[in-house]
């Protein structure tokens, strides 16, 4: 009587061990059409599951991160002589920030103007003005 209950322990147990160790070695897979299950976005990545059309076993793949759907440059601070500027993109997907700072301007100076005549004793001066910022330089 032991004899049989090992030997129905024995077959149980090998059945178990057929069916947990699923079909993959015993199945000449089939796979069908992809299926996407999450959709990538610039943010996430997407994943997608076909199965096979005999015994269902799934198959799933990583779908890479999307690119940012970036917009057109646009100026937030113009550049001066005294400062540099700086523009910006905004991805239409996520909301990203992409900033770029726009290089400092050089100073627009006007003609040279006579603000004191010379003497024989002494010099005289000479300025110019900045016409972006006001700047004088003299000489």
């Amino acid at each position: 009587m032991k004899r049989w209950k090992l030997s129905l322990l024995v077959v149980c147990l090998l059945a178990a061990m057929i069916c947990l160790s699923g079909c993959s070695s015993y199945c000449n897979h089939s796979f069908g059409a992809w299926k996407i299950k999450h959709a990538p976005t610039c943010t996430e990545t997407g994943l997608r599951v076909r199965k096979c059309t005999k015994c269902k076993m799934p198959l799933e793949q990583t779908l890479e991160k999307l690119d940012h759907e970036f917009g057109d440059w646009a100026v937030v601070t113009a550049p001066t002589c005294n400062a540099p500027g700086l523009e910006a993109r905004t991805c239409s997907g996520c909301g990203a920030k992409e900033e770029c700072e726009l290089s400092q301007l050089s100073h627009q100076f006007g003609a040279w103007t006579v603000a004191q005549a010379s003497t024989c004793i002494a010099e005289g001066k000479e300025t110019r003005t900045c016409s972006g910022c006001g700047a004088k330089e003299e000489r």
